[in-house]
């Protein structure tokens, strides 16, 4: 209540948690006697800054009260709760730890928990909606039916974690649908499918992997390559190497006995190839093997299951002794991902002859205003901008005081960037393609009377037909 007897309205609080998993367990921590709700645990994160995304603040947050980094991925859940002290809205997202261990700073203890574990402990009230949301999602159909409160089952095998979003349980369906016989389901191949839906039900995390492997072997900012058939014939053949440490490193696999990783207890051997003709040795024979494959030019790729049977692969060998898939092992790959979407090569979507000529240019800033020029109303990665700039501060080439953004508002083009919450709202509101983190677009703008654009400068903006010219110079946005 106000002096004068009003009731005032409680502050309202924004702050964010992180569900950090890791081998099948969720980092709970617990609140110490100096915060807030002592003794109460919590997922770690914090309050939102002014000017601060949810993601940017979580990363702040973790590196501040847990001394390590993160990658921020899918959100979870929001909730809204009424405390004495304000209304707090909670955010929390799924995240990966990619540098350093937890440490304690605020927190009293920090424990690794099996999500069938996290009622045991007094959570605070705006945390539990998601620990019931991550309880669902542990008990959806299809999930194996042993469960990790079994002492003698190994923490890998914790797969009734395993099955969360109902997509990955379609994938899994379906991949069944032509083995309907119980004799031949495959356990171990189940569970590994499981664990590996869970750690990327959408496919982002292996798109990225994949996108950042060709990038890796082009160089481009330094070769100036950006396609396949730049790369040697010895380079092709090492993709496949570079990608299976890239997954390892992403998901954070175990190093297999004998293949290459140790999946939910079980070898599993990865496998690449650019054309699904996968090289199959010895060691593999009778294991499970993750097959990979990728298309730049199509932006795509693909992940499977398959157990290297003797039914499944053919009888014949090469010299050193390697087999493939028969054609009804083909059929029974149990595809996690199959001609996923990847961030497009900007490079390889516009003619030849156009990127010859922007790579012609006799400087790095021409080359990129060229590109600009070229590509309007694509998603450009900083990957392609270093590539055509071939300079060390290649993003230069994109900032106003000479950059690609002040010679080219010049022209009627404006440049967005992914990294601003106004810019991509600004693209969005224009119909043009929406830049992500890390991306550009540009995009030919005239002013319009027309009250359902977007307004800058004091005017609204149109995207330019095509072969329509402006006269007038595109907005600054700040």
């Amino acid at each position: 209540m106000s002096e004068h007897g009003q009731q005032t309205e409680k502050r309202r609080i924004n702050v964010v948690g992180a569900v950090i998993i890791r081998d099948g367990l969720i980092l709970c921590a617990r609140r110490s006697s100096r915060m807030s709700l002592p003794g109460m645990w919590e997922f770690p994160g914090g309050k939102i800054e002014v000017g601060e995304s949810p993601q940017e603040a979580l990363r702040r947050e973790l590196q501040e009260e847990l001394q390590c980094d993160a990658q921020v991925n899918d959100q979870l859940e929001v909730t809204t709760h009424e405390y004495d002290f304000g209304i707090v809205t909670l955010t929390t997202f799924y995240c990966q730890l990619v540098n350093g261990e937890p440490l304690l700073t605020e927190h009293s203890a920090i424990r690794w928990m099996p999500p069938s574990d996290l009622g045991s402990i007094e959570w605070a009230p705006a945390d539990r909606p998601a620990v019931a949301r991550l309880q669902s999602l542990c008990r959806e159909p299809g999930a194996n039916s042993k469960t990790t409160a079994e002492p003698e089952m190994p923490l890998e095998l914790s797969v009734d974690l395993l099955s969360r979003q109902t997509d990955s349980l379609e994938r899994y369906v379906d991949s069944e649908s032509d083995h309907d016989d119980p004799a031949s389901r495959d356990a171990a191949l189940d569970e590994v499918f499981e664990v590996l839906s869970f750690l990327d039900p959408d496919g982002t995390r292996a798109a990225r992997v994949f996108r950042d492997t060709f990038d890796q072997l082009y160089d481009g900012q330094h070769t100036g390559r950006y396609r396949l058939d730049h790369l040697s014939k010895t380079e092709k053949a090492h993709f496949g190497s570079i990608i299976e440490i890239n997954l390892q490193r992403e998901f954070q696999f175990n190093d297999g006995s004998v293949l290459d990783y140790s999946i939910a207890t079980h070898e599993v051997d990865c496998k690449f190839s650019h054309t699904s003709q996968w090289m199959l040795p010895t060691e593999s024979f009778d294991q499970i093997v993750l097959v990979t494959v990728a298309d730049d030019m199509k932006s795509q790729w693909s992940m499977g299951l398959v157990r290297v049977s003797e039914e499944n692969r053919r009888a014949s060998r090469n010299r050193d002794q390697k087999t493939g898939l028969n054609a009804e092992g083909k059929k029974r790959v149990r595809w996690l991902h199959q001609n996923a979407p990847m961030q497009p090569n900007t490079l390889l979507t516009l003619p030849e002859p156009e990127v010859e000529w922007i790579m012609s240019r006799p400087s790095g800033q021409k080359r990129v205003d060229e590109l600009l020029r070229s590509a309007t109303g694509r998603r450009i990665s900083r990957t392609v901008i270093a590539t055509v700039a071939q300079q060390k501060d290649y993003m230069k080439r994109i900032r106003e005081n000479g950059g690609s953004r002040s010679t080219l508002r010049k022209e009627g083009i404006l440049v967005l960037s992914g990294d601003y919450k106004d810019q991509t709202q600004f693209a969005a509101a224009l119909g043009t393609a929406v830049p992500e983190r890390g991306e550009i677009v540009s995009v030919r703008v005239k002013p319009t009377e027309d009250l359902a654009y977007p307004s800058a400068d004091g005017r609204r903006w149109r995207i330019c037909l095509p072969g329509e010219t402006t006269a007038v110079d595109a907005p600054m946005l700040l």
